[in-house]
């Protein structure tokens, strides 16, 4: 006999379930930059070569990742069919976020390496930039009604915690 394991799709079963994907994000960034410092003995922090390519390269990463990322956000969760289901619309929030997140982690993943191959710490501060930036993108039921283009019977679904969404 086998046992189904049907999981039933709730608003807050959907709110834990976006917690633990940025907790994963959050996690994979947070330990590759510890492993960093723990690899680079002899860090050290220069701003002051600016000839060098990396030097702007990493911080244009940092900026188009950031505005990318958002800019995706915003025109996945644009609001295209206001007659789409409760389940389609939390759908396409997920990879909205997913995306967002993405684009986030890439760019302090980009200037955590660039870190371990210069030794530079001005690239950690920039990963760590991103880090904390991303930190403000943890998923919460106020940031979810803020930012997902409900109708009001939608907001009402939503609303109902434990209640299955259709």
């Amino acid at each position: 006999m086998q046992k189904q394991t049907n999981s039933i799709l709730t608003p807050a079963s959907f709110l834990k379930t976006n917690l633990i994907l940025f907790l994963g994000f959050l996690g994979g960034q947070i330990a590759l930059m510890i492993v960093s410092v723990m690899l680079v003995d002899d860090a050290y922090i220069n701003v002051e070569d600016t000839r060098e390519f990396l030097f702007y390269a990493v911080p244009f990463a940092a900026v188009l990742c950031f505005f990318g990322g958002n800019y995706m956000y915003k025109q996945k969760l644009n609001p295209t069919n206001i007659n789409t289901s409760l389940k389609e619309i939390l759908t396409n929030f997920q990879t909205a976020t997913l995306l967002r997140y993405a684009t986030i982690e890439a760019a302090a993943l980009f200037s955590i390496i660039i870190f371990i191959n210069t030794h530079n710490l001005y690239y950690l501060l920039i990963a760590m930039v991103m880090v904390l930036y991303f930190i403000t993108l943890k998923p919460t039921k106020t940031l979810m009604e803020k930012d997902i283009p409900f109708t009001l019977e939608q907001r009402r679904e939503f609303q109902k915690e434990n209640q299955p969404v259709e």
